[in-house]
């Protein structure tokens, strides 16, 4: 079976890079599903974190003299053509400012001009062939995504916006934007060092702690969600490296802001108000603040929490939407009552996941549908920031450092206290 995984693993792989953009996009995502898919799959996908399909380097002067009127060499002291990390939508090269400073120039490719429109139009296209998987609900939100991120000022605007806001944290570092050397298609800023997140040997090699960078990046998300709610939509470890900073601990980089997504005061604070309901076993409350985002139960009331009733999922979800919209959530079994004993799953609660995933595919859909959009991109990144602890062997419980992070009014909650 293993073979067999990594057949199907590969040849997934091989077709995102041959079609990159949005296919790469979903083999990235998929990386954070660690506690669903065969371990061959998330070895395999991993490098779309940092690697896609790469251009021509006469694209490169093509797109320099459309943009600047002047060639790379004549912009930037150095320039290699040679790109250092090629992405979903973009690739990125070194250079060296007139200055000597070292920066990394990201560029956007021309046949991506029209590529929001055309992945909308397949995915249409793919709805009416297959109407089990139809994603129309979603897609002109996505052609925005999209759009989004192929302006790369925006991106620019986004990063000194993400500084700003996370500036009292010492050890997190947004790379300078070079505004004279930036276009909607080019963004010039710092060079910054660094492994992927996910990567202990790496991180253990410079002598840090990989509780340490868990703790913080945690911390730094839940920041974002919880606080500001102006938040990074595409955190795989490619997009967040480590290193050694001035203290001798660790450093985050945050690459990559593309993709942000703004979480209005009243989503934001029902978002809080779920997450210390399950934390504290409040099921009321839980269904009350899922309602405030959309979610709402319809039928009886579900038997208690982690009664054995819950050991499978159940055969009516829709009657239970917000017991099934918090397992999204915490991507933990909240039925069955062991969140609370251990935040490291246990066998049964994977197998529980798994299940659900597999015969409980409408009824997940039907949750998502139902959220407000800007709940979509906040789920992803809390489930990739989840796959980075799984991936660094879980060294910290992430639903009780997010849970310190709640605010409500803009005020940290005093109430965080153990819980049985």
């Amino acid at each position: 079976m293993s073979a067999c995984h990594q057949r199907a693993a590969d040849a997934l792989v091989a077709g995102a890079i041959r079609n990159g953009g949005l296919y790469v996009k979903l083999g990235q995502g998929l990386c954070s599903f660690n506690h669903l898919l065969p371990p061959e799959y998330i070895r395999t996908l991993r490098v779309l974190e940092d690697r896609a399909l790469t251009r021509g380097l006469q694209e490169v002067d093509e797109l320099f003299l459309e943009d600047f009127q002047a060639l790379p060499h004549e912009i930037f002291q150095e320039f290699d053509y040679q790109p250092v990390a090629a992405a979903s939508l973009a690739q990125v090269h070194r250079a060296k400012l007139h200055d000597g400073t070292a920066v990394a120039v990201k560029r956007c490719a021309e046949e991506l001009k029209h590529f929001p429109y055309v992945t909308v139009f397949l995915l249409w296209l793919l709805g009416l062939m297959h109407p089990s998987f139809s994603f129309s609900w979603v897609l002109q939100d996505l052609k925005g995504t999209l759009a989004q991120e192929l302006d790369f000022e925006n991106e620019g605007h986004n990063a000194e916006r993400c500084a700003e806001e996370l500036k009292h944290f010492p050890y997190v570092t947004v790379p300078r934007v070079h505004w004279d050397k930036c276009s909607k298609r080019v963004l010039t800023a710092d060079f910054c060092e660094g492994c992927k997140v996910n990567d202990m040997e790496a991180i253990e090699s410079q002598g840090l702690a990989v509780r340490d960078v868990a703790e913080k990046l945690i911390q730094v998300f839940a920041e974002q969600i919880f606080y500001t709610g102006f938040i990074h939509s595409d955190p795989h470890p490619g997009n967040v490296l480590v290193r050694r900073g001035l203290d001798g601990k660790a450093e985050l980089v945050l690459l990559d802001h593309g993709l942000y997504q703004f979480l209005d005061e009243k989503d934001r604070s029902a978002l809080c108000q779920l997450w210390r309901t399950i934390i504290l076993r409040d099921e009321a409350a839980m269904k009350e603040h899922a309602a405030a985002l959309g979610v709402k139960g319809k039928g009886r009331c579900s038997p208690r929490l982690g009664s054995a009733s819950w050991t499978q999922p159940s055969s009516g979800p829709a009657s239970t939407d917000y017991l099934l919209f918090s397992e999204m959530l915490m991507q933990r079994p909240v039925r069955l009552g062991q969140l609370w004993h251990s935040h490291l799953p246990s066998h049964e609660e994977v197998a529980y996941m798994q299940e659900m995933a597999r015969s409980h595919f409408e009824a997940i859909m039907q949750v998502l549908r139902a959220l407000p959009r800007s709940m979509l991109l906040v789920l992803r990144n809390i489930n990739t920031v989840r796959a980075i602890n799984v991936a660094l062997g879980t060294p910290v419980d992430r639903y009780f450092l997010m849970a310190k992070r709640l605010v409500t009014e803009g005020v940290p909650w005093g109430w965080m206290r153990p819980v049985g």
